[in-house]
């Protein structure tokens, strides 16, 4: 039996999410628009990345490029040829379309994705499946060229009646990317609350990773995220790069039960919530 997300302790998460019946609204002020984007024939998974080679970095940013085109053409947006800005760290437009000022962020797990779209400032989002852990090999000296660094999937044992095992599974990751502020709370929690919190809080360091550009390069145990149940999350400190008081956060949960968190550095009074499916044939890259 799989865990469910419900079990993550959200209710009616299918609820918040929403097709647009016609053309969606740009977000303004300080609200931010999360795509859902589903693929009724699945699409080429990326595995563990074992190199940063032209191949690899390629497939990336078409796959970004794709996705990106089809959330702007909901706004009416897109239409035309999307160029991704040259060069590594975060992905950003060339140009931007009919001189709309945004910023995004894509994340992948499975056969979903999600687009953050945001009016200005710097937006980082991730999504998890529960049962599954995308992290830096904990081996690997963060600081080091971004050509030492490799992914791992940590395929995390899905059946609730071994839950102990999977949170032993989870330890390595702890240990090598929580702070001891994140440790010393992880481990005051009962075993039937880390699950939650491991998951809220591992995504919520990775979304502030790729606001910022940093990525897999950032010094993830200087970034402390306390979570306290019922979706409350927030960044408890950082380096100035990563000020409390910077950073906004929020976790949500999509309806096929990924687990995700965005960041913004801007203040988040709202959140909509989009999902966009993607008719079976329509491939993620070229």
């Amino acid at each position: 039996m799989s865990i469910r997300a419900s079990s993550l302790g959200y209710s009616g998460v299918a609820r918040l999410w929403t097709y647009p019946a016609r053309r969606a609204l740009w977000p303004r002020g300080r609200t931010l628009h999360i795509w859902q984007i589903g693929f009724a024939g699945g699409f080429r998974p990326i595995g563990p990345i074992e190199n940063t080679g032209p191949e690899t970095v390629l497939f990336e940013r078409s796959a970004t490029r794709r996705l990106l085109a089809w959330v702007l053409r909901a706004y009416g947006l897109g239409n035309g040829p999307l160029l991704l800005a040259p060069g590594r760290g975060k992905p950003r437009l060339a140009h931007a379309p009919q001189g709309r000022d945004f910023s995004f962020s894509v994340s992948r797990a499975d056969s979903r994705a999600v687009v953050a779209i945001a009016p200005g400032g710097a937006v980082g989002v991730d999504i998890e499946r529960v049962g599954t852990i995308k992290c830096a090999a904990a081996n690997v000296d963060q600081r080091r060229s971004a050509h030492a660094i490799k992914n791992k999937n940590l395929e995390l044992e899905p059946e609730a009646s071994r839950q102990q095992q999977v949170l032993q599974q989870m330890q390595p990751v702890i240990d090598h990317f929580f702070s001891p502020a994140e440790q010393r709370d992880w481990h005051r929690k009962d075993p039937a609350e880390q699950l939650t919190a491991f998951y809220r809080c591992w995504t919520a360091k990775e979304a502030l990773s790729k606001a910022t550009g940093d990525g897999l390069l950032a010094d993830f145990p200087s970034l402390c995220v306390q979570y306290w149940g019922s979706g409350r999350i927030r960044l408890r400190h950082g380096s100035p790069r990563y000020s409390p008081a910077r950073w906004s956060l929020r976790t949500f949960e999509t309806p096929c039960g990924m687990v995700g968190s965005v960041a913004w550095d801007r203040p988040i009074e709202n959140i909509a919530y989009w999902s966009l499916p993607i008719p079976k044939g329509e491939a993620i890259a070229h």
